[in-house]
């Protein structure tokens, strides 16, 4: 994600590692098979939005709120 988030925001500070360990104690975070959302989008007709733009339209938003400035 920090690598679509650097492109977009190159004047931004953004971190260049993970500093400590990230615990998520309801399960695994990693997938543990495939999945498709084809289903979805065709019985429902739904279109989903690739996680790079929405990652960046939170960024644009944050930004866009005051929540995160370049300092």
């Amino acid at each position: 994600m920090i690598d679509v988030l650097r492109k977009e925001f190159p004047d931004y500070p953004l971190p260049e590692k993970q500093i400590g360990e990230i615990v998520y104690k309801g399960g695994s975070l990693l997938p543990t098979g495939r999945y498709s959302h084809a289903r979805a989008e065709k019985e429902l007709g739904i279109v989903f939005t690739p996680w790079e733009k929405s990652i960046v339209e939170m960024a644009h938003k944050l930004i866009e709120l005051g929540i995160v400035s370049k300092n």
